[in-house]
């Protein structure tokens, strides 16, 4: 029988083992088998359901559920999320195994003795890594608190790219990356003293690894059909890689380069502040290099813009960059030996820039109940927000989709009344928006026409007309109309005073007049819109 055919076995097939093992005690509840174990809890141990959304009961037949035996959900296509009972304090080696569409593992919030952080399934110290869902995508970084990594907790995990690993796993148990077909990259602990057997078995994409010089052993298939390796970076000597024991079925190893004295990959690379004209790049200190290199990608070619000789130096400021635009970089560490320098391989990412602040912010139009604000186009945003101060409060009152679209009406306002409003710019990165510093205005609304405009008084040489005190205007203006033009005749500076008196008229004469609210916005006078009425004199 192949390797790869026993492997597949020793995987595969553990919830058969299961069965064998727990003999005629076996029993059947819905899609479950279970077993009864001494202390008279249940071990569920196989599972023939299609749910979906799967719930494992926290009692069956009236008993504790508290185990989940190796390969009990193994190969369950189709299960999207698993619930966990808090009751469960014990789950075996693959038990989630090869579940192509599993998202995420969720567990009760009593359980005492497992946690769950994105979908990925720990104990509760998160001390013990124990599944990674296969449907999850991209790259992971194991969490410090992590010392193990338990046997197959990511294997056939297809959709993985790249794991970062921090110092603080000492153990990654056999067939842990088994069949991680999508797997393009990954560090392994500075602690780590054995590759167990098929640890990366069938990782047919994995081009490079670089190996501790803390490894003593690397077991028979750890790196079997690994055929994409290209270079092995060592941390130590050639003379301490003579010494390790490396077992049968790893010739991608010694078929690759081997590069001796190898500087660890720069971890942690991440984003640490953003502007709309700069990046700034962070990193993990890299104990084993003397500095880094940085390089931003311009056009298809990769492009130095520093070299950073002191390693405890892991930020690097990239200034002069377009607003609202995405950029590439990567960083490498290097160490010196003498005049000669040694590399570590890239480790890059991608971010954008904020969008710029909006210019030309004004006002384009104005009602008595209404404003409407206008910008300039920001060609950096693919839109904008608009805030309303309400009190002391900023309160969203729009969100436009397209920069296109420069200008906003806000209505249902009081006349006569000032409002504060602020516009930012926002791009798109991905799923999360990036949003622009605010510019903010002020203005006022008209206020609004008089009301209640009537005649009060005639007389032979007169007319007295009097209208509704208006509390959105500061006073009013009288104009009478003379030879088909409006001329002002009075300006009442007091919004109380609702009443004038029109001398020097005709006798037995009709006459214009219309009254126009007024109401001063710094220097600038705001008027609303005119009222008229006619009247004859006795």
């Amino acid at each position: 029988m192949s390797l790869k055919r026993i492997l597949a076995v020793l995987i595969g097939a553990l919830a058969v083992c299961a069965v064998c093992a727990i003999g005629a005690s076996a029993a059947t509840w819905g899609d479950y088998q279970y077993n009864v174990l001494d202390d008279g809890t249940v071990d569920i141990y196989y599972y023939k359901g299609s749910e979906k959304n799967l719930s494992i009961p926290k009692t069956i037949n009236g008993k504790t559920v508290t185990s989940i035996s190796s390969g009990t959900f193994y190969g369950c296509t189709g299960v999207n999320t698993i619930t966990i009972p808090d009751s469960v304090t014990r789950i075996e080696m693959g038990a989630f195994s090869q579940c192509p569409d599993l998202t995420e593992i969720n567990v009760a919030s009593g359980n005492k003795a497992f946690s769950s952080e994105n979908g990925v399934l720990f104990t509760k110290a998160k001390d013990y890594l124990i599944c990674w869902p296969c449907a999850k995508k991209g790259s992971y970084t194991v969490p410090s608190s992590v010392i193990c990594i338990v046997d197959g907790a990511f294997s056939f995990c297809d959709n993985i790219t790249s794991v970062t690993i921090p110092d603080s796993v000492e153990y990654i148990n056999p067939a842990a990356f088994y069949y991680c077909k999508g797997l393009t990259s990954i560090k392994l602990p500075n602690k780590l003293m054995y590759i167990e057997v098929s640890t990366f078995y069938g990782c047919t994409k994995l081009t490079s690894i670089t190996i501790p010089k803390s490894v003593k052993r690397i077991d028979s298939s750890a790196f079997y059909e690994c055929n994409a390796i290209k270079d092995v970076y060592y941390t130590g000597t050639q003379a301490q890689w003579n010494n390790i024991n490396i077992g049968s079925y790893n010739s991608c190893l010694t078929d690759a380069t081997r590069h001796y004295n190898a500087v660890v990959p720069v971890s942690g690379l991440t984003l640490k502040g953003r502007a709309s004209d700069a990046l700034r790049l962070g990193w993990t200190k890299n104990t084993s290099a003397d500095g880094y290199i940085v390089e931003q990608k311009v056009g298809s070619t990769w492009k130095r813009i520093a070299k950073i000789t002191n390693n405890s130096t892991t930020e690097y400021r990239i200034s002069g960059l377009a607003a609202g635009t995405a950029y590439s970089f990567r960083v490498m560490a290097y160490k010196m030996d003498g005049s000669k320098a040694y590399y570590s391989e890239y480790f890059g990412g991608s971010w954008r820039t904020y969008p710029s602040n909006i210019s030309g912010l004004t006002l384009k139009g104005r009602a008595a109940d209404a404003l409407r604000i206008g910008w300039t186009k920001n060609a950096s945003a693919d839109g904008y927000i608009v805030e309303q101060k309400v009190g002391s409060t900023w309160k969203r009152i729009a969100k436009i989709t397209n920069n296109a679209t420069v200008e906003y009406r806000v209505s249902g306002l009081a006349a006569g009344t000032a409002y504060s409003f602020r516009v930012r710019a926002y791009k798109m990165s991905g799923s999360t928006a990036l949003y622009s510093g605010y510019t903010s205005g002020s203005w006022r609304t008209n206020p609004s026409a008089a009301s209640g405009l009537t005649v009060k008084g005639k007389a032979t040489n007169a007319i007295r007309i009097g209208w509704n005190k208006n509390t959105s205007a500061a006073g009013y203006i009288i104009e009478q109309q003379v030879n088909g033009s409006w001329v002002r005749v009075a300006k009442i500076t007091n919004n109380s005073t609702t009443e004038y008196r029109i001398t020097g008229l005709k006798t037995k004469t009709s006459y214009n007049f219309r009254v126009i609210t007024y109401k001063m916005s710094g220097s600038t006078a705001l008027y609303g819109a005119a009222k008229t009425i006619n009247a004859k004199t006795t």
